[in-house]
């Protein structure tokens, strides 16, 4: 029974939302609301493949999965800007680098286009079964097949979006260590890689998700700890 374990994974996200929405009624917080957003993205990715058993294999599943698609391929970047207003907030000198901000939008975006690009032009999706979770996707390994005869459309490579903000997450991370023994971020992200790595032809997105809620707990503890509006002091840095 994998479909509890996804609505645990929305429910987790959800928590996530609300602290994050706390954090925003102190005062605008731009890692916050990207967190937040983010946040609120998964719960719905994970709320329908929990549920989408129960609405059976059809155009309104897949019509309600096409969301979680465009979530995806479009606005996962925005963990970058997270990450970095994290770092900006502790006061981690770089990060105030107009150049380099620049440069981190150049990245979003463009990460963002690709995004769009490969997994939204000409998207086509078919059905996936995973004990008794149904989902569609764009590309369905056979342990995972639903019905005799079902054929795999081709994949699209590795989601270099998610690699690349990751990436950004886990060097954030690793300075926020170095400089304030927080190893909130780093960690997060160190375990997303791992999660990401697991294959999916049995477990399907189980692992991923799971690391995807990390991921985003520890965004949100970093948020959260290194803002001003919850007593944080820069000055405070490890020796």
């Amino acid at each position: 029974m994998f479909s509890p374990i996804f609505f645990s994974y929305a429910a987790l996200h959800l928590l996530v939302v609300i602290w994050m929405v706390r954090l925003l009624r102190r005062g605008f917080n731009v890692a916050a609301a990207c967190i937040a957003f983010i946040s609120l993205a998964l719960v719905y990715d994970n709320f329908m493949i929990g549920f989408g058993a129960q609405i059976g294999a059809g155009w309104l599943l897949e019509t309600l999965s096409l969301p979680r698609f465009a979530l995806h391929a479009g606005f996962t970047p925005l963990i970058m800007l997270a990450a970095w207003e994290i770092g900006r907030a502790a006061g981690i000198p770089w990060t105030e680098n107009k150049l380099l901000r620049g440069g981190l939008w150049i990245v979003m975006l463009s990460l963002s286009a690709y995004g769009i690009s490969l997994d939204l032009v000409g998207l086509k999706l078919q059905t996936a079964c995973l004990g008794d979770t149904l989902r569609y996707t764009s590309s369905t390994p056979p342990a995972q097949f639903c019905f005799p005869g079902q054929t795999s459309l081709p994949g699209h490579g590795p989601p270099i979006p998610s690699i690349a903000s990751t990436v950004v997450a886990l060097v954030m991370g690793l300075c926020l260590w170095r400089d304030y023994s927080f190893k909130g971020l780093a960690g997060a992200a160190a375990v997303m890689f791992v999660a990401a790595g697991a294959p999916q032809s049995e477990l399907g997105t189980l692992p991923g998700n799971a690391g995807e809620v990390i991921l985003m707990t520890g965004l949100a503890l970093g948020a959260w700890t290194f803002s001003s509006k919850t007593g944080y002091r820069p000055e405070a840095r490890a020796t």
